[in-house]
């Protein structure tokens, strides 16, 4: 799904892949307007970048013609000038309207209900909406945050006025305890609460990963997990942190043990901190990364349990085959601190325990680039001195193994 700023936008200059079906927007003429929303495509094609008062309905054509119309129950804010849809949309003046599939639903301004135009404002908003109804905001705290996300109305009922963040997953309760959950396909971290001025938006990301979904961070944030880590027990981990530096300090990892298809792509900066693992999928068939950097790790006096493996994989109890493709892996500053040579734990990118394993299937391994520099274990005495302890970049014991990497750079 990609993001396009506006509907208007979207008219003149969108396009989705064939593969995609959802577009998602922050404003329908400019962010923050009242018409962040969710448009589907219906599959079928007509005269392109025609927006619905052109076409004389509640639907839009892409600048190819593929026709979409708004999520079943997306939430359009009328101000009395803003008339983005043929009449009847405004026609009962300034309010909320809901789309229904093929018209509009008015929402009075009872609750100040009209009032709302992000994430944090539903959580404080004591107005009753109906179950099955869905919300699409601007922002998470204020238009145009990265935040923009939808949000459906369940018949669930919790503790009042709770963030995602708080309540560990995809989840909210507005001031009436109605439970609300994420409707958005695809999690931006910004849309569970993350900021870039926090100095810790690791409950942000926990809630995004709970969610299941694939997760996205489009800015640069700081995660502190201050040594705990993440249970996921989904089947397929899909995590992306763009082009921008992630700080991810202190983190125990994420413990996919369920986890078939691992998807991990992003740059890294540890600062200088313990990282357990980036993903532990012991029983993974597949994973995939186009681009992984990461970098200034240090792992002091590890036990074995806590030795470091980036990813950890091939060392639970099913013998399954391996495939692990790697577009492009920087891996820089990562060091063991020890005392215990030649018995140390080591530091380890891609493998597993499992040096007693009877596993015997086979693992292929394919990276276009890998780039290796100052990887190592010193004395823990001093910090700095060299030793020949034990830290491994692959590291896979009794499975038979094909290695291909393309093009290598190693530096120490």
């Amino acid at each position: 799904m990609k993001r396009w700023s506006t509907v208007q936008d979207f008219i003149t200059n969108g396009k989705l892949p064939s593969s995609e079906t959802v577009a998602a927007f922050e404003g329908f003429a400019s962010k923050g307007d009242g018409g962040a929303s969710m448009w589907l495509a219906t599959g079928a094609t007509e005269t392109p970048s025609q927006s619905p008062i052109q076409r004389g309905d509640n639907a839009l054509t892409d600048s190819a013609g593929a026709v979409f119309k708004p999520q079943l129950g997306a939430v359009f804010y009328f101000d009395g000038a803003n008339q983005w849809f043929p009449s009847p949309f405004g026609d009962q003046g300034e309010g909320l309207y809901q789309f229904n599939g093929t018209g509009w639903n008015y929402y009075e301004q009872a609750g100040g209900a009209v009032s709302i135009s992000t994430t944090t404002g539903l959580i404080t908003n004591s107005f009753n909406y109906d179950v099955g109804t869905a919300l699409t905001f601007a922002g998470y705290s204020t238009p145009g945050d990265g935040g923009a996300a939808q949000w459906l109305k369940t018949s669930d009922v919790g503790t009042p006025s709770q963030s995602p963040a708080l309540r560990g997953d995809g989840t909210l309760t507005d001031a009436n305890g109605a439970v609300w959950e994420i409707a958005s396909s695809i999690i931006d971290v910004a849309m569970m609460g993350a900021t870039e001025a926090s100095a810790d938006n690791s409950a942000p990301l926990v809630a995004a990963i709970q969610t299941g979904k694939p997760v996205r961070a489009y800015k640069a944030y700081t995660y502190d997990f201050e040594g705990t880590g993440i249970t996921f027990t989904g089947l397929a981990l899909d995590i992306d942190f763009g082009k921008e530096l992630q700080t991810l300090k202190n983190f125990g990892g994420i413990d996919a043990v369920n986890a078939l298809i691992v998807s991990v792509n992003g740059r890294i900066d540890c600062d200088n901190t313990r990282i357990v693992n980036m993903v532990k999928c012991v029983n993974a068939e597949t994973i995939n990364s186009d681009n992984f950097e990461i970098k200034n790790a240090r792992n002091v006096s590890p036990s074995v349990a806590e030795q470091t493996f980036v990813f950890e994989v091939s060392s639970g109890t099913i013998d399954r085959p391996l495939n692990a493709n790697f577009g492009s892996v920087r891996a820089v500053n990562l060091i063991t601190e020890t005392q215990d040579f030649p018995n140390a734990t080591p530091m380890t990118f891609l493998g597993g325990y499992g040096s007693s394993s009877t596993h015997t299937q086979k693992h292929n391994i394919n990276i276009d680039s890998l780039h290796a520099e100052d990887f190592y274990s010193v004395d823990e005495s001093d910090s700095v001195t060299v030793i020949g302890a034990d830290s491994d970049f692959f590291r896979l014991f009794t499975n038979h193994t094909q290695l291909n990497i393309s093009t290598l750079h190693l530096k120490m």
